[in-house]
């Protein structure tokens, strides 16, 4: 099936883009394009316009600032992964971005474009998560910083409505004595998460956990922060962890679908937490 015709734009500049998308209705922003061609070419969303953001180099740039490293929406995942400025202090990201699909798919997707398809099984929005990262959009009314948490509940729709579009991620600075990891059980048919979950732990303190963030995806219908599973582990026995990290997610939060119950899925958050905790903590140097 082939997709209905559409105009085509390639701005220079934030500014000229998004005063594109405000032009015409059903005018979407073109980034990697992985998922937003196959959904025209299956004619599931209407476009008038594409809006093509390669060509503004501003958004491809991965720098340092004050408050961390400002990710660039038009980067490509895998040179996310590769960059020197997040080896080792992002490791779910790292983790996540990794667990992508093939070398083709991580070459050409892009963060802006995985954040703004809103999708429930997405590895690298629960790194984010855990990293407390927030989204830079620019619009009419200028720029603004959304939360991740903000940015899902509204999906690619709220932006689009606003005539918004994803400029970057800014990453805050890891502290010293924190590190993050995401382990995930996938669709061996698409690579997919059928869960994942990303963790960023505090330094422990006589062999037991600190502070602790954990974040689950393909479990649930949106990824999601998991804070009372945060409270139950904060200050508990990094040997016991396997043991006590049961009963995370309740399955009547998760989702059934053809590939997995909720209660497996459910299972799953468990397991793979204890997972991903078990690698943020070997991350960490050695207590003193």
């Amino acid at each position: 099936m082939s997709s209905r015709s559409f105009d085509y734009a390639a701005p220079k500049s934030v500014a000229d883009a998004v005063a594109l998308l405000g032009q015409t209705p059903d005018t979407l922003p073109l980034a990697g394009g992985h998922e937003l061609l196959t959904q025209l070419r299956l004619r599931q969303i209407p476009a008038s316009r594409l809006v093509d953001l390669r060509n503004i180099p501003a958004l491809r740039s991965i720098d340092s600032n004050a408050a961390g490293t400002m990710i660039g929406a038009m980067a490509r995942l895998a040179e996310i992964a590769a960059n020197a400025k997040l080896q080792g202090s992002t490791g779910a990201l790292v983790d996540a971005i990794a667990s992508v699909g093939d070398v083709q798919t991580r070459n050409m997707a892009t963060i802006g474009g995985s954040l703004a398809s809103a999708d429930g099984a997405n590895d690298v929005v629960a790194a984010l998560l855990v990293l407390e990262a927030q989204v830079e959009v620019s619009g009419p009314r200028g720029m603004r910083l959304v939360t991740v948490p903000d940015l899902i509940a509204g999906g690619g729709a709220a932006l689009r409505a606003a005539n918004e579009l994803i400029v970057g991620v800014q990453v805050p600075e890891v502290p010293t004595g924190v590190a993050s990891a995401y382990a995930k059980f996938k669709n061996p048919a698409n690579s997919y998460p059928i869960c994942g979950v990303a963790v960023a732990v505090g330094h422990n303190t006589n062999g037991n956990i600190g502070q602790i963030r954990i974040a689950v995806t393909g479990a649930t219908k949106a990824a999601k922060r998991l804070t009372s599973a945060e409270a139950a582990l904060a200050g508990k026995a990094i040997a016991d962890i396997k043991s006590l990290a049961t009963g995370l997610l309740s399955p009547a939060e998760a989702v059934t679908d053809m590939f997995a119950s909720a209660d497996y899925r459910a299972h799953l958050v468990d397991v793979l937490a204890a997972e991903a905790i078990a690698a943020a903590v070997a991350r960490l140097p050695a207590a003193g």
